[in-house]
């Protein structure tokens, strides 16, 4: 079992481990430069080999053409009756935990220290920068518009479920429809 040789300060770890190293040559340390990870030919092997066949690799960007690659790959797939069965499962599943959740949060009422911590949490985000406005600017350019049978659908959906009870919601209701 390892023993404290010596306490320090974080920053002067390394100068420590270096002089430990130096001074007593230890069989388990690989490198000989403290803070260094020296991977001998082998160790590179054995992680290469442990790599090769990981489908995963998260938060890796492919290229135009690896995704188009996967994209061809995967056209014309059949995803069996019993694969269909395991998804739908899983996604009903979820849906009854979401439902739970939700259910168990109504009427839940937020005491004053958690109201307080929420409205200074909303005090302390910061504004967009003018070129995450001009993105969103743009992006709403490039939204299709919405016609009026849609729009009065949602009038109806609206009035219908009392959700638009806010005085200037409702008037936002009404300036749309002339």
């Amino acid at each position: 079992m390892p023993s404290i040789l010596l306490v320090c300060r974080e920053q002067d770890l390394l100068f420590y481990e270096q002089l430990v190293i130096d001074a007593l040559r230890p069989a388990y340390n690989c490198s000989k430069i403290a803070g260094k990870v020296d991977m001998t030919p082998e160790v590179r092997a054995k992680i290469r080999e442990k790599a090769v066949g990981q489908q995963r690799r998260l938060g890796a960007k492919l290229s135009d053409e690896t995704r188009r690659l996967i994209a061809d790959k995967a056209k014309g797939r059949v995803v069996s009756a019993e694969t269909r069965a395991k998804i739908g499962a899983r996604a009903r599943e979820m849906h009854v935990r979401r439902r739970a959740l939700g259910l168990k949060r109504k009427g839940w009422i937020p005491s004053p220290e958690t109201r307080a911590k929420l409205s200074e949490a909303g005090k302390r985000q910061l504004p967009p920068t003018a070129q995450t406005r001009a993105k969103m600017s743009e992006a709403q350019r490039r939204r299709p518009p919405v016609g009026p049978e849609t729009r009065e659908k949602h009038r109806q959906l609206a009035l219908s479920n009392k959700l638009w009870t806010h005085r200037s919601a409702y008037r936002a209701i009404v300036d749309a429809d002339t």
